[in-house]
C-alpha cells in the first residue's frame, strides 16, 4: 500500500526470481460442509483480488490509518459478496 504513497513504481519480475504470493482462502472441513455455499461465494474472492485491488487496499490500511476488517468489508461489499449492514 506504500507503494503509490511514496510513488514507487513496481518493477516486472521477468526472471520470476521471486515466488508468487497468490491468495487463496482456508476454510474449515466442518465449516465448508455445513455451509456448502460458502465454496462459490469464496471461490469468487481470488479472480477478484488482482495485485492492482491489493495494492489499493492495502494502501487504505497503510496511508490513510483504516481498519483491515473494515477496508475489507467495504470491498466485500462493493464487489456484491456481502449485504450492506441495515
Amino acid at each position: 500500500g506504500r507503494i503509490p504513497a511514496l510513488d514507487l513504481r513496481v518493477l516486472e519480475d521477468d526472471r520470476q526470481f521471486f515466488p508468487l504470493y497468490n491468495l487463496t482462502e482456508v476454510i474449515d472441513t466442518d465449516l465448508l460442509e455445513a455451509h456448502p455455499e460458502l465454496a462459490e461465494i469464496f471461490g469468487q474472492l481470488n479472480p477478484r483480488l488482482t495485485n492492482e485491488v491489493m495494492l489499493k487496499l492495502n494502501a487504505e490500511v497503510d496511508n490513510e490509518g483504516r481498519d483491515p476488517a473494515l477496508v475489507a468489508r467495504d470491498w466485500l461489499i462493493e464487489e456484491g459478496l456481502l449485504s450492506a449492514p441495515s
